[in-house]
This record gives structure tokens, sequence and C-alpha cells, in this order.
């Protein structure tokens, strides 16, 4: 017997193309007026806290382990070790490890927080993008979850793409609509 969603999506690889475009168009959703990067956190001095810090300033390396806390207005990116390429004082990556490592970070727009969490982080600046990979979820509070093997955030254009394994598959919670009606009242 033919089952209904064979019926709709005949092949494997169109299925998995139809979801593909699904995920991301429910990313553009999920994330339509938020990014990683408010403009006011851009503007916001860097913190960070490390139990140890080895820096190389004629290569522009920096390594932090233990407890790592790097803080920008709201972003807040944690992890094991982090590493952050900087040549001529200018950001150009930043490598997190850790199990997990996580960011969030407060978007106003949407009065809620963006949290994610994989074993391995990467935020790159000329590209505007992060990776997270092994183990990684990206959720907006009391919103869509999106998990899988690797996801890519690009904040500039707003999207996400995701690749699962044959041991973590894609996984995608769509939270309802909370619209709330002060008016009416229950009769229990």
């Amino acid at each position: 017997m033919i089952k209904p969603i064979q019926l709709l999506f005949p092949s494997l690889k169109l299925r998995r193309s139809v979801f593909s475009l699904y995920a991301i168009s429910l990313f553009f959703c999920f994330s339509s007026s938020s990014t990683l990067a408010n403009t006011n956190d851009t503007q916001q001095p860097v913190e960070i806290t490390a139990n140890k810090l080895v820096s190389n300033e004629k290569l522009g390396v920096s390594e932090y382990q233990g407890d790592v806390q790097i803080t920008q207005g709201s972003f807040k990116l944690t992890g094991n070790k982090v590493k952050i390429s900087h040549p001529d004082n200018q950001l150009e990556n930043i490598f997190a490890t850790g199990k997990p490592a996580t960011f969030k970070q407060f978007n106003a727009q949407e009065n809620a927080w963006i949290n994610g969490q994989a074993d391995e982080i990467f935020y790159n600046a000329a590209k505007n993008t992060v990776k997270l990979t092994g183990n990684a979820a990206v959720q907006q509070e009391n919103k869509h979850q999106i998990k899988g093997n690797s996801l890519i955030y690009d904040m500039t254009l707003q999207t996400l793409q995701g690749s699962g394994s044959e041991k973590q598959r894609i996984e995608v919670i769509l939270q309802p609509n909370q619209t709330t009606n002060s008016g009416s009242k229950s009769n229990e």
C-alpha cells in the first residue's frame, strides 16, 4: 500500500528537497526580525573572562581556556575553549568548543532571547555567519526550535541551513501561535 506522504513526494530525494525548503522557509518566519548581532550590541565593548589566556598579538590569535565567557551587549558566547583570530586588531573569526558551547542574544524587536548550542560554534565575521556543529540546536524563546548535526545561520540574509546524520536527523519543533484573548473566560 502506498502511504499518503509517498503520493505527495514520490522520491526520497524530492522529499528531502521539499523538507529543506520547508525548514528554510520556517526559519525565515522564525527569525524574520531577529539577528544574532543586534546593532546596539556591536557598538558595545567586548568583555572576555576565562581561566587561562595565551595571546600572540603578532599573529593576531588569542586562545582562552576554562569557563570562557564572551559578552558584547546582550550577546553572550560560552565554551570550554575559545580561539579568536584578530589580525591587525580586526575580528576575523571565533571558534568555541564545549559540552556544549552556547550563545544567546536578546532580540528587542521580538522581546525574546535566541539561544543556541553545539559541541562547536564557529563565527565568521567576513561572511557574518554562525556554524554550529555536533548536537546543534537553535531556539527562539517561546517559539520554534531546530536541531541537527550541523546548522549554519547567515545573519545578513537571516537564513538557516541544516544537515543531519544517521544518528541525528534534522528535528523541527513548531510551537503554535500563542494568542491571548483577554475578553474571553472559560467556564470550568
